[in-house]
């Protein structure tokens, strides 16, 4: 695959969209009700898109994990109502094509979703078996835009903002750098195969900014519910409630690294919403039986020491949280358990 523009690879917020609205085509006013961060790595082209709604609306639910998800009207709520779309996969880009005399620097871009939220339950959803068809040039897709980069103040600075039209003209994005977007630490992207009960995971360092996507245990997804959009099944209540919840068990988050010295990486986006605050290191988890994959062989000791180092500083944190307990100290007990820290047992 072509190489990406060196620009795009960054953290992105999509400041606003604008959607052809009339007969005419004309676009409509901004429309700035959604939030979306997009991390785009050099590695592999590896990427990722999470979007919610920019006023946390869907924080406002009191679910505080899938098991509080007791009726068919609360399941079906977490895919629609809460009008949050994710993706984690691969970016390809080639420039475009433009008229001889227009020296503005235009790249087509296409975006392959493998790890998708709400999820995909066909059969040729498996994220692995994406990503294998991207590689060949064998995935189709129609999330394409064309994205013009704006040139920065002077050489030594990064572009800071670009562009999105459709090759429609159906919609328009203005993209800026996140503001709190770092370039040092660590670049890669990597993966982990399904397996004990845990679908297939997906993680992204990028500076001082991180995704993770966990897909669906498909192993364990009930027949009835197979090759069927995510809202049917869930509201087909001759599948058991628990098996309708094993559909959602997923997740698509966003964090940084940001909040302090120490804390290992917090989730301050996701698709679920009790999991904001937690820890990047519960989510990436200690299993070595099942080994993250680095998308590219020479990242292995990068991402070895980069897990090693998240999990060190969580496990510092709870530490720290329990000996702030310990000593009363109530407020130090408070930031450490909004950077994800959790109590550990005293021996």
């Amino acid at each position: 695959m072509p190489p990406l523009p060196d620009w795009l690879v960054a953290t992105w917020n999509r400041d606003y969209i604008r959607r052809a609205a009339g007969a005419d085509g004309a676009l409509g006013e901004p429309d700035r009700s959604t939030a979306v961060r997009y991390l785009q790595t050099a590695a592999g082209g590896h990427a990722f898109d999470l979007r919610t709604p920019a006023e946390d609306l869907v924080l406002q639910k009191p679910f505080t994990s899938l098991e509080d998800l007791t009726a068919t009207e609360q399941l079906i709520a977490l895919v629609s109502d809460s009008k949050v779309e994710a993706f984690a996969g691969v970016t390809t880009a080639e420039p475009h094509q433009q008229k001889a005399d227009d020296q503005a620097e235009r790249w087509t871009l296409r975006w392959h979703g493998a790890w998708l939220f709400p999820p995909q339950l066909g059969d040729g959803d498996d994220p692995l078996a994406v990503l294998e068809a991207v590689a060949a040039g064998a995935h189709e897709t129609g999330d394409v835009g064309v994205a013009s980069p704006t040139a920065p103040a002077s050489r030594r600075q990064p572009v800071e903002r670009w562009m999105e039209h459709a090759p429609d003209g159906s919609y328009e994005e203005d993209w800026r750098l996140l503001g709190a977007y770092r370039r040092q630490g660590a670049h890669l992207a990597a993966v982990r195969r399904a397996g004990d009960g845990c679908g297939a995971c997906w993680l992204a360092l990028l500076g001082n900014t991180f995704a993770f996507a966990r897909d669906v245990d498909r192993a364990a997804l009930p027949a009835a519910a197979r090759n069927r959009p995510i809202a049917d099944a869930l509201a087909d209540e001759t599948i058991p409630l628990e098996a309708r919840r094993r559909l959602l068990d997923c997740d698509f988050c966003f964090g940084t690294f940001g909040q302090g010295g120490r804390v290992g990486g917090v989730v301050e986006r996701a698709s679920h919403p009790w999991r904001r605050g937690a820890a990047l290191a519960t989510l990436v988890g200690e299993d070595s039986s099942r080994a993250w994959e680095p998308v590219r062989a020479t990242d292995a000791e990068a991402l070895r020491v980069a897990l090693g180092a998240i999990q060190e500083d969580h496990a510092w944190a709870c530490g720290a949280l329990r000996e702030a307990m310990d000593n009363g100290q109530t407020g130090v007990a408070e930031l450490l358990r909004a950077r994800g820290a959790v109590p550990v047992a005293t021996t």
